[in-house]
Formats: C-alpha cells, structure tokens, sequence
C-alpha cells in the first residue's frame, strides 16, 4: 500500500514545500551537509530505486560482551557536569562495535550529549587508539588481538532530551566554537565585570587608621582581595532562648571537624544541633517586593589574599558595613526570581532555611556579580561565542550558591552534596571571578579546541522519545540507551 499520512511522508512534504534555507538545527545558519537528515534522504531514494530495502542492508556483529570501564578524569567529561553522566569514551566503544562509518545513531535520553561526542569521535585516529585499539592506514579499526572490527570514520547521531538544560549543553559539547575568539571575548567579559564588580569582593588587610600598616604614613591603608566568606547557620537554645552560633560552638579548627556534642554558651546545657532550634529572621525581598521569612545566617570567616599571600580573619565592622550595602542596594541586572516547585528536593531547602525562590540560593554579593557575568555574556555580539561562554558559566554557577559546603582541607571548589538541593549548616561563598576564569581559560578553551574539529554530524531536539517525528521509520541504524533513574533522582527539581 502506498505511504500517505505517515510520519516520512509528512516529512518529505514539508521538505518539498518548504523554500532552500539554512537548516533549522544549525542556528548560526551554516547549509544543511553531510549531515543525519542527508543520510535519511539518501537512504530512502536507495529504497525507492530498489537497490535494498529498507532495514535489509547485509549486517552482522556478535554481542558486545567485554567489561566497560571508563574513568572520569577526562576534559572533555569534566567540562560540564549532570546527573549519572556517561563517558563517552565508554560509549566509543559500543558506537565502533556495532556501526559503520556514517550509520545514525539515535539517543533518545541524551542528556549532556555524550552519545554524539563519542559518534563523531569515532573519526579522531587518536581517540579510538586511546581506547587500546590501533588502526591501520586503511582506517580498519583493530582489536587489543589484531582483529579487525570497525572502521574509522564518524557517525551521525540524533540527540534528544526531555530537558532544556541538557540539550543545551549537548549542543555546545557537540557544536563547533573558534578557541581563541572564545578566549579573547573570555578575557575582555571577566576583566570588564570585574572592574564594575570587584568592590564587593575586598577586605582590610591594613586599615588606614591602623598604627601597624605598611601604608600608614600615606594614610590609604591596605587592601586584599576575598577569595571566600565562610557563612554559619545561627540557632537558639531551647532551654534560654540565647542565640548559637553554630560555626563557634561546633567547629573544632584545630582539627577541622564538626563536634557531635557543644555546649550553649549562655547556659552550658549540652546540645546535639537536632536539639537546637533555627534562629529566623525577617527581611525585605527587594526583587519580590515583600518580606520574607528565612534561616539566619553570619559570616564567620575570610580567606583573602594580598599580592601573593593568603590570609585569614574574622569579619569586621567594615566587612559588615560592606555586606549591609550590597544588600540594600538593587541589583541592575535581570537575574531568576521563579518560585520553588513543590516536590520531594525542593522540600529540603524550603523547610531547613526559607529558600522558596531560585534567587534565595545565594547570597546577595554572588546574585550581582552572577547577574552581571551572565549579562555580559549574553551580550556578546557573536551568539555561537555567546554560548559558549554561558555553558561555561552554567557548570560553575552552582559553585557559588549556598549549597555549597565549606569543609577543612579540601581546596576543590565545589562540594554540594549530589542529587539533593541540600544547603549545609556551614556555606563557602567563593569569589566567582578567579573561578569561572579558571573554568573558561584552562578547562574549557582545550574542550572546544578538539570539538573544533568534529564535523558537525548531529541533531538535537528537546522533546519526548516517545514522540520522534523528525525520525521518519527505518532511518536509524543503532539506540544507545541509557535512560533517567526516575526512581532515585528527581531531575525535574534538580534542574530547575
């Protein structure tokens, strides 16, 4: 019977009616070319001309069945992170395995992506030897006992996610960035804020009226830059209602832990912090225009710098002056206001701490500076530099909300508790320049340098598997699955 109204015949009508424009999948507007969709239109005219029929191409391979496992300290891995990420050097290996050289490979819950990576991969000689294979000049692709299995070349895959964040980050691991212009803009966005902004992240190392500074003879004083600012859960005592300052009560510095047991300070009466009760507070919400109700916080300690020397202090009266004026202060830069979802995550930090809108996650200084970054960012006049530089920015921002722990010893910079949006009782709030710097300069520019030269073989769209209709019947050679751990992670909440 004929085709009508099926998927591929809808499919081909609209290709037929539509006028010749740039593909709808290449948004900087590059001609549609040896991409996945090419692949599908070449196999159905084969089809139709009667060379095969569709699904009947000669084909064999054995079940994979050697063991897999990929470590995770790869750049490409570690430039953006999600939940139960794949690597794609795992995913290599199933991709060479069981395709050939231009096949389409289709990964309906494609999260950051991977899938595509590890598909274009597969035409990099020095990729797939990395994986223990060698190929010869030919491009065989040999096993670890010299037989031959693939062939190297790259496949084109179709990526799709339900969620907008991780399309979003497979297509910038997937599409192709000029390194040094992403560099250069990097450079000129973060020097730029940080002369607007930086005022907020300094600290008195000399006081200009202090007898002891270096400077006093000139009466400017001395100033260091903040690398972080420890912030401390305050409760009451049950039993004389005096306010506890958990940081001071429980933290033993000397050995960097936290003590199961303390004493009230007012009263001695020995506590557990479930004993105690939180200490609340009511402000102003100047972005909501009302008051709030939220867990009072202290800042407890600075870890700053002067030239080349770190330092360390206990905030003071200028410190907190400084902090009373960024919080009364409106903020000049559009940043998230949406209101927590209910649900079994977004519970946690509703009922521990107040939080009941995105923004209440940090702190008033980080929202401004994250604000002005993202800002001048998305201004950026070139839009694939653009995201590029907000991908970066999107993996890091977590780093500098009140999920963030701080803990003895531990110079990463990031230490959120995963699958949760759990906010710890002691909170690091870190200075995101030298951060992000990090991350855009010495992590990302060599991602985008190997990603430079993939050739673009991928589509992504963010919608449901169940509901494919950019893949008309019989145009896909191989699924890789993986799908969500719906039972264990609720991704919806985690990436709101």
């Amino acid at each position: 019977e004929p085709e009508t109204n099926d998927a591929s015949t809808q499919v081909d009508a609209r290709r037929a009616s539509a006028p010749a424009s740039p593909s709808p999948f290449h948004p900087l507007g590059e001609p549609e070319t040896n991409d996945a969709s090419t692949q599908v239109d070449a196999r159905r005219a084969s089809a139709q001309a009667g060379r095969f029929p569709i699904g009947a191409e000669p084909y064999h391979r054995e079940p994979f069945a050697a063991d897999v496992s990929e470590g995770k300290n790869d750049p490409i891995y570690n430039a953006h992170s999600y939940h139960t990420k794949v690597p794609h050097r795992a995913i290599m290996r199933y991709i060479l395995h069981y395709t050939d050289p231009g096949d389409i490979v289709l990964d309906g819950f494609c999260g950051t992506g991977m899938t595509g990576v590890a598909a274009q991969l597969c035409a990099d000689k020095r990729a797939v030897e990395s994986l223990g294979y060698r190929v010869a000049d030919d491009g065989t692709v040999l096993d670890q006992k010299g037989r031959p299995f693939s062939r190297l070349g790259a496949r084109r895959a179709i990526l799709v996610d339900l969620c907008p964040a991780a399309t979003f980050i497979a297509y910038n691991y997937n599409t192709p960035v000029d390194p040094d212009a992403f560099e250069r803009e990097a450079r000129r966005i973060l020097q730029e804020v940080e002369e607007e902004c930086g005022w907020m992240y300094e600290t008195w190392h000399w006081p200009p009226s202090h007898s002891h500074s270096p400077a006093a003879d000139s009466g400017k004083g001395v100033k260091g830059r903040i690398l972080y600012t420890v912030w401390s859960d305050v409760f009451r005592c049950p039993l004389c209602n005096a306010e506890i300052v958990f940081w001071d009560v429980a933290v033993d510095r000397a050995s960097g832990r936290v003590r199961e047991q303390f004493s009230c300070p007012s009263c001695n009466a020995l506590h557990t912090k479930r004993t105690l009760d939180r200490a609340w507070e009511t402000v102003y919400d100047r972005a909501l225009r009302q008051p709030i109700r939220r867990a009072r916080q202290v800042p407890v300690l600075i870890c700053y710098t002067v030239g080349k020397k770190r330092y360390e202090k206990t905030p003071d009266v200028d410190d907190l002056a400084l902090l009373a004026q960024i919080e009364e202060a409106d903020i000049p830069y559009w940043f998230p206001t949406d209101p927590l979802p209910e649900g079994y995550n977004t519970r946690q930090p509703m009922e521990s701490h107040g939080i009941t809108h995105v923004h209440h996650f940090y702190t008033r200084r980080n929202l401004w500076a994250l604000a002005a970054i993202r800002d001048a960012m998305l201004r950026c006049s070139e839009h694939r530099i653009s995201w590029a530089l907000y991908f970066g920015f999107n993996n890091v921002h977590q780093r500098h909300n009140r999920m963030n722990a701080f803990r003895f010893g531990v110079s990463y910079p990031s230490n959120i508790q995963s699958g949760t949006l759990y906010v710890p009782s002691i909170t690091k709030e870190t200075n995101p320049f030298e951060q992000i710097a990090n991350k855009l300069l010495r992590r990302m520019r060599p991602v985008f340098k190997i990603c430079s030269r993939f050739p673009r073989y991928t589509l992504i769209s963010t919608g449901s598997a169940t509901h494919l209709l950019s893949c008309p019947d019989h145009s896909v050679d191989y699924i890789f699955v993986d799908p969500p751990f719906g039972a264990n992670l609720m991704y919806s909440e985690l990436n709101f």
